[in-house]
């Protein structure tokens, strides 16, 4: 297997980006009462959501077979339990308030 060890501008903005990256911690956003984890949780449910329609819509899974299918198929499936993480993890995400249902499942 042949290696490209060329270096390419991505490659330059991503190693610039993982070391500027520890700066940002000093950073103090402000969280405006709430609001901007609500903002942050919705963008990445609906992130975590279209990643897995648009994987399931661009492999046209009635056209794979075999190996590619079951593959594509099952990376659809993460995309689909890492957007139910999100949704559990932060339970005002879409909703005002907690849900009847997910305080009776916390109780036990």
């Amino acid at each position: 297997m042949l290696v490209d060890t060329r270096l390419t501008w991505p490659i330059v903005v991503i190693v610039v980006l993982c070391c500027l990256f520890p700066f940002f911690a000093d950073l103090e956003v402000p969280l405006l009462d709430g609001a901007m984890v609500r903002y942050v949780e919705n963008l990445q449910a609906l992130l975590l959501l279209f990643g897995a329609i648009f994987s399931f819509i661009y492999i046209r899974p009635l056209q794979l077979q075999g190996g590619n299918k079951q593959f594509w198929l099952w990376a659809v499936l993460w995309w689909l339990l890492l957007f139910g993480a999100v949704l559990a993890g932060g339970v005002t995400t879409f909703l005002k308030s907690r849900s009847r249902i997910f305080v009776q499942f916390q109780s036990c």
